[in-house]
C-alpha cells in the first residue's frame, strides 16, 4: 500500500525514576545529578527533525511539558533528551493512566498531577514515521518496566 503522510502528535506518559526521586526536582541543569536507582530511570530521545517540519528551524516550543513537570530536559545537539526524575509507584502501577476513552494519553482532565509531570509531547508535521529512542538507565535485570505512549493524527494524505 501506499504510506500515508500525517500531522500530529506523538505522547508518553508514565516516565518514573523508578523507586527513588532525584533531588531537588526536576533537576537542572545537569539532568545526569540523580541517584542510581534499582528500578531504573527513563529517558527518551527524540531527534530534532522529528519534530515539526523539517524544513523549519527547531523551536522548543514543538516540545510539550506541563508547568509542573518532573522531566529533565537536555538538548544534545541533534536531539533533546527527557530524564524522568520523579519517583513512580512501581509495584502498583498507580502511576499508570486511566483507560478512558478512546484515547487518555490526550485526555489530559484524566490525568493526576503526578501524571501529567511524568511526560511530554511533540508535535510533528508531514511524517510517514516517526522514531525516538528509549532507554532505562541503571535497571536492574529482573525488574520489569514499562513506557506508555500515543499518538492523534491531526491530518493525512496518502
Amino acid at each position: 500500500g501506499e504510506e500515508v503522510i500525517a500531522d500530529g502528535e506523538f505522547a508518553f506518559v508514565d516516565l518514573d525514576n523508578g523507586l527513588c526521586s532525584c533531588d531537588p526536582m526536576p533537576v537542572s541543569p545537569n539532568c545526569l545529578d540523580c541517584p542510581n536507582c534499582d528500578g531504573g530511570r527513563d529517558v527518551v530521545t527524540v531527534p530534532l527533525d522529528e519534530v515539526n517540519n523539517p524544513q523549519l528551524p527547531f523551536d522548543s516550543r514543538d516540545f510539550i511539558l506541563f508547568p509542573n513537570t518532573s522531566m529533565c530536559q537536555l538538548n544534545v545537539l541533534t536531539a533533546m533528551r527527557f530524564y524522568a526524575t520523579a519517583k513512580g509507584s512501581f509495584f502498583g502501577g498507580e502511576d499508570n493512566p486511566p483507560e478512558i476513552g478512546t484515547n487518555p494519553f490526550f485526555n489530559t482532565t484524566a490525568l493526576d498531577d503526578f501524571q501529567k509531570g511524568a511526560g511530554f509531547s511533540f508535535i510533528f508535521s508531514k511524517r510517514t514515521s516517526v522514531s525516538f529512542d528509549w532507554q532505562v538507565l541503571f535497571g536492574q535485570a529482573r525488574l520489569g518496566r514499562n513506557i506508555l505512549f500515543g499518538i492523534n493524527i491531526f491530518d493525512c494524505d496518502n
